[in-house]
């Protein structure tokens, strides 16, 4: 059985992730808008009828980007204590990559993942930060 290690995924792989994705939603809001304007739309419709899929989640992508980005610099902060930086890290990763699991129809939709290896990767790095926060393994020691 394959198992995966949190070295294999740290922030930066949700953080590169969410930077793909927004792009890709960008790019695909602006298409589905300039689709509807070309068709005949109103500026409102146009941009209603590109709100329910795109315009949202592109929304959605940048905040979890932005979240996930911010707990990534503040782990890395030299007032974090270094034995809290390891549990923060951590988390953070695993926030990251569970955030982005939500998003995996629109990642394999994109291109980013392909096979069903990265979302099997995905949930076995989740799985296993689950299982280091639950057995115990992030302790604060003082």
């Amino acid at each position: 059985m394959l198992t995966v290690a949190f070295p294999l995924f740290p922030v930066k792989v949700p953080l590169a992730a969410y930077e793909w994705l927004v792009c890709y939603l960008l790019r695909e809001t602006h298409q589905k808008l300039s689709e509807e304007k070309r068709s005949g739309s109103s500026d409102f419709a146009a941009r209603n009828n590109s709100q329910v899929y795109y315009s949202r989640s592109l929304a959605l992508a940048f905040l979890e980007l932005t979240v996930v980005r911010k707990f990534h610099e503040f782990t890395h902060q030299p007032c974090v204590p270094p034995t809290l930086r390891a549990v923060l890290q951590r988390l953070s990763a695993l926030y990251g990559l569970w955030s982005l699991s939500q998003h995996a129809a629109l990642l394999y939709r994109g291109g980013y993942f392909s096979g069903e290896q990265a979302g099997r990767m995905v949930e076995r790095a989740i799985l296993a930060l689950c299982s280091q926060v639950s057995r115990g393994h992030l302790c604060v020691s003082t």
